[in-house]
């Protein structure tokens, strides 16, 4: 059986149970998507799973695994590796599995072919949109959702959508308006926390190498959960949730519109920033090197607020207060105090 099949029957056998994750159930979307005949497959499995069990089912199970044995024994999977699924999954997985091998032999047998056929006809393409340093992006997904995308990241969604759910992955900082659609939950996971709104607006930011990740609901309602679903939160509008310490610890604090958010706007907020940060942050905004020269102040807290404004307006003014000099070449930024 080949090894892409069986991570689909795992697929299966995760939402069926339950236990699936919100990739996980994005994957298995995708995949039902590619053609009917997948779509055929996981309904029959689903009657199989919701119908009560057999009366004489433990006393038919050695008759159900010898039929299971002798199909794996002719695909060549191991023994060992199908029997430890078998028992991995209550009696339902378990007659999953066997729809799968025996009473699916079209799947892995005489349909593998027409699947792969059909699937070649219609893949699930999976999109990537990247912002560059320096570089603000809005995307429309295919709901209609609008996503501006901040300097550095990258968003990732599945061109159509499927019927059940609107997932996006995230890496970097994007603030979502989304399309109201109860039925299709609209799911952002990022650093291995997943925000769920129905229709709102949202901004979720994890910066590359921090361990903290953040979401700020400007208005509407979002269910934020960490990946093994042990915590849970509620946002209310103006609430900001901070995961860190990988993600055991959540937080909740009222947050400033034009510090969190205020970027989709052209808005550069400078508070309180310490030097580090200063140049981290103008870094990312103009995607430029700041080289320094000599050694900043040591009481270098700025308080600004700018908003379209180029880099040399920004350096300029800035250079009155702190006491430094500036020179702009290219993508290089010189600072010498």
């Amino acid at each position: 059986m080949s090894s892409k099949y069986s991570h689909i029957d795992h697929l299966i056998a995760q939402y069926l149970s339950g236990v699936a994750s919100e990739q996980e159930k994005a994957e298995l979307d995708e995949w039902i998507l590619a053609s009917p005949l997948n779509k055929q497959v996981f309904d029959e499995l689903k009657k199989v799973w919701h119908a009560p069990p057999a009366l004489d089912y433990h006393d038919g199970m050695d008759a159900i695994r010898d039929q299971i044995w002798e199909v794996a024994v002719g695909e060549g999977e191991e023994k060992g590796t199908l029997f430890r699924k078998l028992y991995r999954f209550p009696w339902r997985a378990a007659a999953a599995v066997f729809i799968l091998v025996m009473g699916g032999l079209y799947f892995y047998r005489g349909g593998l072919e027409t699947n792969r056929l059909s699937m070649a006809e219609k893949p699930a393409v999976w999109i990537e949109k990247e912002s560059l340093a320096g570089k603000r992006s809005v995307y429309f997904l295919p709901d209609g959702t609008k996503a501006w995308l901040n300097a550095g990241s990258t968003i990732g969604f599945s061109e159509n959508f499927s019927d059940t759910l609107r997932y996006v992955r995230l890496q970097g900082e994007a603030f979502f308006e989304v399309v109201k659609d109860h039925k299709r939950p609209f799911i952002v996971e990022a650093n291995g926390v997943t925000v769920q709104a129905l229709g709102t607006a949202f901004n979720v930011a994890q910066e590359m190498g921090e361990t903290e990740t953040t979401v700020a609901l400007v208005e509407g309602k979002v269910k934020v959960e960490n990946k093994e679903k042990t915590h849970t939160v509620i946002l209310k509008p103006g609430q900001e949730l901070v995961a860190s310490e990988s993600n055991t610890v959540f937080a909740t604090r009222k947050f400033d519109a034009d510090e969190t958010v205020g970027w989709k706007d052209g808005i550069l907020v400078l508070k309180q920033e310490n030097f580090s940060s200063f140049c981290r942050k103008i870094e990312k905004w103009y995607g430029v090197k700041i080289v320094v020269k000599g050694s900043a102040p040591d009481d270098w807290h700025i308080m600004a607020r700018y908003q379209h404004e180029s880099l040399h307006n920004v350096l300029k003014d800035l250079s009155f207060n702190k006491k430094f000099q500036y020179k702009i070449e290219g993508e290089t930024v010189s600072l010498s105090f």
